[in-house]
């Protein structure tokens, strides 16, 4: 068996004994049948220094976040909803380094004026970047976006929904959300993780 950091773990198949993979880093122990266990990757917080918000994070989350993943053809109304139906957050999981359809951006960029837009990506590896293309800068300045590095779409949304419970002023948002509280964030990604 391997052990994984419950925020870098993704379910690869529907039903093989080894479905679950860790995402963007390498699995932090191996455990044989006997029990015994090697430390692969011993970049975890040890018990007595666990930041204290994580403690506490299923006890308070804001439930008005959506998540949506993008997809060539998607209209502007499915990016508008999360406006007119009052939500306090989206996490939108876009393509490669953090594209949208070009025929959405307007929404995404509306949107991101009233509420944070945290911007993910569907690759399962890598990271999301907002200065390689011009549509991805021109998003990073407009309004209240997060482009969320290497976080996976799932973990930001819990994320973002617990952050939102604690504060809804932008820059407190942005600042909790970039707060790597639970190996949320990879930081420099080991190329061995890569289909490890």
């Amino acid at each position: 068996c391997i052990l994984i950091r419950g925020t870098k773990v993704r379910k690869m198949h529907t039903s093989r004994r080894d479905a679950f993979r860790p995402i963007n880093e390498q699995a932090l122990a191996r455990i044989t049948l006997v029990g015994e266990i090697t430390v692969i990757n011993d970049s975890y917080p040890k018990r007595d220094e666990i930041v204290e918000p994580v403690q506490n994070i299923v006890e308070k989350l804001e439930h008005n976040v959506g998540l949506v993943h993008v997809y060539p053809g998607m209209k502007q109304e499915q990016i508008s909803f999360f406006e007119s139906n009052n939500y306090k957050g989206l996490v939108i999981a876009a393509t490669a380094l953090g594209h949208v359809p070009k025929n959405v951006l307007d929404a995404v960029l509306s949107l991101g004026k009233k509420i944070p837009v945290v911007i993910t990506t569907q690759s399962l590896y890598g990271r999301v970047h907002p200065l390689v293309y011009a549509r991805l800068r021109e998003m990073s300045v407009g309004g209240n976006m997060f482009f969320a590095e290497d976080m996976m779409p799932e973990v930001a949304y819990v994320k973002l929904g617990w952050v939102l419970a604690q504060t809804s002023k932008m820059d407190d948002v942005v600042a909790l959300m970039k707060q790597n509280v639970a190996g949320e964030y990879a930081g420099e990604i080991d190329e061995m993780s890569y289909l490890n």
